[in-house]
Order: structure tokens, then sequence, then C-alpha cells
């Protein structure tokens, strides 16, 4: 079927030609084979045998007879044709039209011989194909119409005129909306009609409708935003909006369409539908709203962890180094006029071992004692021990600002239902074990059940258990080490974690 313009519904996938015919086309649907040359070959006149030959071709490739059986035919096509019945002057054809009875006749025959149905046969079995569609896909009228034609022309049956099929389409479509918005109005209880419907009121005080306030998504990646952005989860699902019971043969593709006219009409507007198709489309908004409100929230999380929090801890920890650096610096260059003067020590040519006095004379003719002194105590405050982080770590920088995380790890877990596969199970375990953690407020130690230890891995083990060197590494846990190593370890998981709304 060759590609039809799409200009307005007529135009649409309906019985017409184009401009011209590709040649794989011609080659397709304009051969005359056996059974094609035999009709033709009992007509009498060149134009009778070519003109019937363009009606035949015409209906195997547009699916209709033309009232005018030459109207719109491109001259390719009736070159192909009159070059397989050796018709030398293809314009002959010309001839064809003058006739109408002998159209009808011959279009008669060709019905016979390609064994067309008449519309009137399977226009019942075409409505409930076109409602089954609408009811499943919600598709404009244009592609239901183009649908509808491909169906006809599958089943060999001529299509009837634009305004009849297009009639047919309109009315089943509209039917199988109307039935979508009855059962959506259905399936909500009467105390959940009454809370969607609330939704469009403006409170008193207040300057914008609760609908509008839920569509409008947090501005910016902050600990309180976050917080924010949480309560807003909370109060959409707390009312349970989200929870009607639905038909299971209404499509996620219906609901998606009727909330992204929910997301962005008017309030006004919703307002003014009557009220199947209002409490419809308040339904699927809702289903909506708490889907989006949820991954607004983790995208949130995820901007606050990656960039306020991680990314100012990385420029403080940066900064720091720099700060260190000159001291640093100084330090090792005094050590390293001593290391050179106990490497010389050996070369002095004394029998018997060097005292230390003599290698301290050697030294404090370069430096006074007390810079040795002042350049080992900041070498040795600035060094980690041996296999512990290097200091500093943004670890560390990110450790110290709990104050912007407690309450959005108090509230993510319990605000949200998250499902983890096995991979995610013991993250997930550990993150809700943090929000009781934080609500308690009870002692940070692995002795503790609430802390899962196993989830902490990497350099975070040094900074939330201890070096093994300090004492008693086995008790003791870095608060806010631990909060950010869990929550660290949560964001990551996200491709395994799947957010569920409770």
């Amino acid at each position: 079927m060759p590609v039809m313009f799409l200009s307005d519904l007529e135009a649409a996938s309906y019985g017409r030609y184009g401009d011209s015919v590709p040649q794989a086309d011609l080659e397709r649907f304009f051969y005359l084979d056996d059974a094609g040359q035999a009709l033709v070959a009992g007509l009498r006149g060149d134009h009778n045998r070519l003109g019937f030959s363009v009606q035949l071709t015409t209906a195997r490739y547009i699916g209709r007879f033309l009232a005018d059986p030459l109207e719109g035919v491109p001259a390719e096509v009736t070159g192909y044709l009159a070059g397989q019945l050796q018709i030398a002057d293809p314009s002959c054809v010309k001839k064809y039209a003058q006739r109408q009875q002998t159209h009808l006749d011959h279009a008669g025959k060709i019905r016979k011989a390609l064994k067309l149905k008449d519309f009137a046969q399977v226009e019942a079995e075409l409505a409930v194909y076109v409602g089954r569609r609408a009811w499943v896909t919600g598709d404009s009228p244009k592609a239901i119409f183009a649908h509808a034609v491909g169906w006809l022309r599958e089943r060999d049956v001529l299509p009837p005129g634009v305004t009849t099929l297009a009639r047919v389409v309109a009315r089943e479509r509209d039917a199988a909306t109307g039935r979508l918005w009855e059962s959506l109005y259905a399936a909500a209880a009467d105390q959940q009609r009454a809370a969607l419907d609330a939704l469009l009121v403006v409170p008193p005080g207040g300057r914008v409708s609760e609908l509008e306030r839920w569509r409008t998504g947090p501005a910016r990646p902050s600990g309180p935003q976050m917080v924010k952005a949480l309560h807003r989860v909370a109060e959409i699902t707390g009312p349970g909006l989200s929870r009607v019971e639905l038909d299971a043969s209404v499509t996620p593709r219906r609901l998606a369409e009727l909330a992204r006219y929910g997301m962005g009409a008017d309030v006004a507007q919703l307002k003014r539908h009557g009220d199947a198709r209002r409490m419809a489309t308040l339904v699927a908004t809702a289903a909506q709203l708490e889907a989006t409100a949820t991954d607004d929230a983790l995208e949130l999380l995820e901007l606050l962890m990656a960039t306020e929090l991680t990314g100012t801890a990385r420029q403080e920890a940066n900064k720091e180094t720099v700060k260190r650096h000159p001291r640093l610096a100084r330090a090792s260059a005094t050590l390293a006029v001593v290391a050179e003067a106990l490497l010389q020590a050996r070369e002095w040519g004394a029998e018997d071992e060097v005292r230390v006095c003599q290698v301290w004379e050697a030294i404090e003719v370069r430096l006074p004692r007390s810079d040795v002194r002042t350049a080992v105590d900041t070498v040795t405050s600035m060094l980690p021990p041996p296999g512990a982080l290097p200091e500093p770590d943004w670890r560390a920088e990110l450790a110290r600002k709990t104050r912007a995380v407690v309450g959005l790890c108090r509230m993510l877990t319990s605000t949200i239902e998250f499902g983890a596969n096995a991979e995610g199970a013991p993250v997930l375990a550990a993150m809700k074990a943090l929000g009781e953690q934080l609500a308690a407020e009870a002692r940070w130690s692995t002795k503790n059940p609430r802390i899962h230890p196993k989830v902490v891995t990497g350099p975070w083990k040094h900074l939330a258990f201890g070096h093994p060197a300090r004492p008693d590494p086995s008790v003791a846990v870095d608060r806010g080490a631990y909060i950010f190593c869990v929550l660290e370890q949560f964001c990551l998981a996200g491709l395994r974690t799947t957010a569920v709304t409770s």
C-alpha cells in the first residue's frame, strides 16, 4: 500500500493516487497476470481493454473504485498497462471515460472476479474492531481511520464513502472514550471523588489549588527542598487518591493520555467538564502525580548528593590540601637537611660508630634543633596512620554535613516504599534501619542491630569504624560517616531499587 498524503481526514490513507507511483508498486500492483489478461481479452477496443485494466489495478492498489475511473491516475500507470497489452497509444484510454455504464459494468465484473465484499457485510464487525482499538490505544481519529482502511483492505472489502467511514470511526471512538470515563468514575469511591474534587478548590488563604501546587516540583537540590519534596510525596499518597482499583482492561496508555491532559490543563477548564470526564482525569492525574513526585524526590536526592554535598566536600578538601601544602613543604625541606646529615655521617671516616651528639652538631650548623622538632610535629600531624585515609579526604568533609540530610533520611523510607532485588536488598535494609536509628537517637555502635557494617566498604570503613590503631575499633561508629556511606550506597543502588509508593 503506498504512502498517502495526510493533509486532511478524507485523504488519510484513503483511496487516492499520489502524484506518481513508485516502480516497485507498478510491478507489484499493476502487473497483469494470466487471470488479469484473461479478463481483458474478451473486451472490444483498445480503450476498453486499457480502461478495464486501469479499474482492475486501481481496485487492487487503492482498495476502491473511482467515480471517474481515470481521475488522478498517473501517466506511468496507463503507460505500464498499455505496454503489457501491446497498445501503442496509451492516450486512447480517454475514450473510456465517455460512457458511464461501461465503467459500472466493468466494476461489477471486477468485484465478482476479485471476490470483493460490500461494506454493509462487515460494518458491524468493523465497528467492533474500531471500538476495541480506540479503547486500548486512544489514537486520534485519523490514525484509527487509517487502521480501519487497512482492516477493510486485508479482508477484500470495498470501502464506503469517506463520510460514512469517518462517521463509524467517530462514533466508536467517542463511545470508547465515554466508557473509559465511566469506568474510572465508577472505580472511585464517594470519599475519593470528594477528595479529588477538592484538589480543584483554592483553600482559604491560598493562591492556587492543591492540584496546581502538587503539579509544581522542587526548585533546586538542597536539604530543605528534599524534605519539602518528601512532604509533597506524603501529601499525595496520604489520602490514597491514587489507590483507585481500576478495571484490568484499562490500559496504561489510556491512563497516561488522561494524566498528560490533567497535568497541563487549567483548573477552571477541568471544573467545566462533566462529572465522568472530570473524575476520570483526576483519577489518572493523581496516579501520575504520585509517580512524578516520587521520581522528583529521588532525582533531587541524587542531585543533592552529587552536587551540593559531595561536590562541595571535594572543593573544601581540595582547599584544605592547598592550605597544608606550604607548611608540609617547609617541614619536608627541614627534614631533608637532617636526612642528608645522617647520610653523610658514615663518610666522616671515624673508626668508631658516629655518636648522636656529633650528628646533632653537624645538623645544628645548618638548622636550630627547635626547627627540626617543629618540622617533625608538622609532618606527624598531617600524615595519617599507615593504611588509613589520606587527610584531608572529601569523605571526612562530607561526614561533617549531617545536618543537611538527617531530616530526609528519617522521612525517605517512611514516606516511600521501596522494593529491591537481591543485590540491592542489604542497602535497602540499611537505609530503612538508618531512618529508625535517627528517629530513636540510640547508641551508634556496631553492636546496635540497626547498624549494618557489611554495607560500609572501601574508604568509608576507616571513617565510620575508625582505624585499627584507634582504641576499641569494633564498637565506635562515626555517626556522620555512617549516614553518608549508607546514603551514598542507596543512591548508587538506584538502578537496582524500584520505588513503589506506599
